[in-house]
């Protein structure tokens, strides 16, 4: 009941979340990843998109008539995946039974492919979205070296994982703050903003 009145509301439950503000010292850069989210089931089509795809996509204006999306006819053919992509901070999604530090290493290894000692990684804060899900995520900073690099990253192909690891200087990163060009969560303006304002 609100104000004395019943009302509903739509509620997703999802796993809660780490994601890391991570700083390369070597060489003065940060390193964030660019993905495509997974793909879903649309009306018996292997549709591959994410709310990102699916919204940029019904704003280019190409319709069909086989597939729509709230009404909206999309001719997925004519949709370049690249509306699909964004550049977030390197996360992972809690569902282990290890605590917060071993899963964002773990998560750093697999997609960046640095090896950075658990202890390492400082919590900053945690925070909860405020749309459909409610979901908790907490963010950590790490500092790391070109020696503690074993692999190219790229994420675990077997889960779906298609990553390209994207460094950035402090200037790059400060001008990416107002650059609308670049498809990048809030939780991505956060970190970095955090970053210029405590590490820099």
């Amino acid at each position: 009941m609100n104000n004395g009145k019943k009302r509903y509301w739509d509620m997703l439950k999802v796993h809660e979340s780490v994601a890391c503000v991570l700083y390369n010292t070597s060489r003065d850069v940060l390193i964030f990843v660019k993905q495509f989210r997974p793909g879903t089931q649309l009306k018996e089509d292997f549709i591959p998109y994410c709310a990102v795809f699916v919204y940029r996509a019904l704003s280019t204006g190409s319709t069909t008539t086989s597939i729509e999306v709230e009404g909206q006819s999309v001719d997925w053919d004519k949709v370049s995946p690249n509306l699909g992509i964004t550049l977030e901070l390197c996360a992972g999604i809690v569902d282990e039974t290890l605590n917060l530090n071993e899963i964002v290493k773990k998560e750093v290894l697999e997609e960046c492919g640095y090896e950075i000692p658990s202890e390492n990684f400082q919590r900053v804060t945690s925070y909860r979205t405020t749309g459909i899900s409610g979901s908790k995520q907490t963010l950590f900073y790490a500092e790391c070296t070109d020696q503690m690099k074993i692999s190219e990253g790229g994420g675990l192909a077997e889960e779906g994982e298609f990553i390209d690891v994207v460094e950035m200087s402090i200037p790059q990163v400060r001008n990416l703050i107002q650059d609308e060009q670049v498809t990048r969560p809030a939780t991505l303006l956060f970190g970095i903003t955090w970053f210029l304002m405590n590490k820099v």
